[in-house]
């Protein structure tokens, strides 16, 4: 039952930060260019960096890729998840 209820209290959390960060869209659409320039300009600079090298360590570009996304995929859901609930709403 706790599980339950923590899971519900998190839910009404999670809807009152949305619609706190969603009070002002021009605001929130800006912030999600910006992290769209930001990923991609890092997924960008993979590119550059092999053009010198073919391995680094051992791992080529498509394993750096592969991390590279990882990352990010990790990094996302713990902002979506905590980080920047707490954040924006504490």
């Amino acid at each position: 039952m706790k599980i339950r209820e923590n899971l519900k209290l998190y839910f009404k959390y999670a809807s009152i930060c949305i619609q706190s960060v969603m009070e002002y869209k021009l605001s929130f659409f800006l912030m999600v260019i910006a992290r769209f320039i930001i990923a991609f300009c890092e997924l960008i600079a993979i590119p550059f960096l092999f053009s010198s090298f073919t391995q680094i360590k051992g791992c080529t570009y498509g394993d750096v890729l592969l991390c590279f996304s990882v990352v990010q995929m990790s990094f996302t859901f713990a902002e979506l998840f905590g980080v920047k609930h707490y954040k924006s709403c504490g």
